[in-house]
């Protein structure tokens, strides 16, 4: 299945302004989620410098249930998504309607009992719906949505020095991969007007190296490939 969105490389605008140390967020236990509910939060993405689009996105909690609601737009592309997921991070459904030059488009994701069902409205293309086996116990992330890393990043209980492979969906493809993720030791950035205390955390995909990383609270603050960076500009 071709992807819906192209995928646009990770990106960010990084306040990286120099200044006094910013007070630390509240540490954390990694294995939880550290974003506040019903808090809207923005990443900006920028490419060599320019900013390019954004993510607005709040988490919602119930009766077991996490959601991700979500407004992206990155360049000429625009659209929102919901992400439903147990409280361990785990996908239980995913909708998504976006708006790119050629069009407007749909697609509708559920696992259940180790499957996925895929309903799609391709811009251009007919309609298509497929089921498949796909196993459980992964995470999901789609293109140009860094919010769904900021979700099962700090739920996987990493540490400095740590290393931890997992397998992720990836709702365009309708396939599950393992991703090998490292942690290293714990540095200081400049974030905001100030330094905070950061643990970095790489990876490589489809050939490239990422970096994220998270606060001293597991909160994904900035994530950087090569000159693309994706900043959390607020709230701080």
């Amino acid at each position: 299945m071709k992807q819906l969105i192209p995928p646009t490389a990770l990106a960010v605008l990084m306040l990286s302004l120099p200044g006094h140390s910013r007070p630390a967020a509240p540490r954390q236990e990694s294995g939880q989620i550290p974003f506040e509910a019903g808090i809207t939060y923005h990443y900006d993405y920028s490419a060599d410098g320019k900013l390019i689009g954004y993510n607005s996105f709040h988490f919602e909690r119930e009766e077991g249930r996490v959601r991700i609601v979500m407004e992206t737009k990155i360049m000429q592309a625009e659209g929102t998504s919901v992400l439903t997921t147990d409280e361990e991070g785990h996908p239980l459904r995913y909708h998504q309607e976006f708006t790119v030059q050629a069009g407007t488009g749909k697609l509708e994701v559920a696992f259940e009992d180790g499957r996925v069902s895929v309903k799609a409205e391709p811009i251009g293309r007919p309609p298509v719906e497929l089921e498949q086996e796909v196993g459980t116990d992964f995470y999901f992330f789609d293109n140009n949505s860094l919010p769904h890393w900021a979700l099962f990043l700090p739920l996987l209980g990493l540490e400095p020095g740590g290393t931890k492979t997992v397998k992720v969906f990836h709702p365009q493809l309708v396939t599950v991969f393992p991703l090998t993720l490292e942690a290293g030791d714990l540095t200081e950035i400049e974030w905001a007007g100030g330094k905070v205390k950061v643990m970095p955390v790489t990876t490589t995909l489809s050939g490239k190296l990422l970096t994220f990383w998270l606060d001293e609270a597991h909160r994904l603050i900035r994530e950087e490939e090569g000159s693309l960076r994706i900043v959390l500009v607020k709230p701080l």
